[in-house]
């Protein structure tokens, strides 16, 4: 933890301290809440368990028994909270010699670190969606067209290499959620809902979802996306790193899907060193960005 001295940075009390901290972080743009459900632990960590359902319903014929289904125990997800910190210390003499403005940038900046962190995790989801590193309940990535079923069987939640954003693209993304199967195999259609760009495809995204016809064509056809209602919003998220690849979020439930966890919520708090006086503030709050159910986001990642 670097040491702020009378010569770089300011002196300032919590409060004032705490407000310029919560300006910052209330100017920012929060992009991980266009995406994930929030929810509240009280825990270390939270799991969560899917099911296998009982299959369709079956016919009784007349004087017969009901015939009773099973349920089965799908895959469990652990989610981890995580502490995310950082902290700042000012010299006794720095406090003594007044130097706000110093200090009011050094809480800015405490504050914009807080905010990156947040977003870079949050972005880091889709970011290392088609890495065999970060995998989830089946063994696959995140992104993957071998993603198995507990029931027997796999199935996919991208698109091939090389696709760009497109009005067929789109579609077949759409066709494709509309045909999800189950655990066991039974179908179980999904709706479309965000489509979540970088800022490179951003105006692409909108020259898609927004116009009443059909885009970047003579044809004075209707857009059937925007008839259809296939994509409910467009989110850009300049942490996204790949510039042409995009997802589509589905409207798997939102605490089974793209979850932000939090264990405790962002505290700004002051402390003092007793050897050498000087104050420590300290920015701190626990979370996880998970997901639960794959199914409850497509991808593509583009050309």
């Amino acid at each position: 933890m670097s040491i702020i001295t009378s010569g770089n940075a300011p002196k300032a009390l919590r409060p004032g301290l705490a407000a310029i901290f919560n300006t910052e972080q209330n100017d920012k743009t929060k992009y991980h809440e266009m995406i994930y459900t929030k929810v509240n632990s009280d825990k270390q960590y939270e799991e969560r368990l899917g099911l296998v359902g009982m299959g369709m319903a079956q016919a009784k014929p007349e004087g017969s028994p009901v015939v009773y289904g099973d349920m089965q125990q799908g895959y469990l997800r652990r989610t981890q909270n995580v502490v995310i910190a950082l902290g700042m210390q000012i010299t006794m003499e720095a406090m003594e010699d007044n130097l706000y403005d110093q200090m009011f940038d050094q809480a800015r900046q405490l504050s914009r670190a807080v905010y990156l962190a947040k977003q870079t995790l949050g972005a880091n989801i889709f970011n290392n969606g088609y890495s065999g590193s970060y995998t989830y309940l089946d063994g696959q990535p995140l992104f993957s067209a071998a993603h198995v079923r507990k029931g027997g069987g796999t199935y996919s939640n991208r698109l091939a290499a090389g696709i760009d954003l497109s009005e067929l693209a789109i579609e077949t993304i759409y066709t494709n959620v509309m045909a999800n199967r189950d655990e066991r195999g039974n179908l179980d259609p999904l709706m479309t809902e965000k489509l979540v760009v970088p800022p490179a495809l951003f105006h692409q995204a909108l020259r898609l979802t927004k116009s009443d016809r059909q885009a970047e064509t003579a044809n004075n056809a209707i857009s059937a996306i925007v008839a259809n209602g296939t994509i409910k919003s467009v989110v850009q998220n300049p942490f996204l790193t790949d510039s042409d690849a995009y997802f589509m979020t589905t409207d798997i439930p939102g605490t089974m899907g793209l979850i932000y966890q939090v264990r405790k919520e962002l505290e700004f708090d002051q402390d003092k060193d007793a050897d050498t006086f000087n104050a420590k503030f300290l920015a701190h709050e626990r979370y996880a960005f998970d997901v639960v159910d794959v199914r409850c986001v497509y991808g593509s990642p583009g050309n």
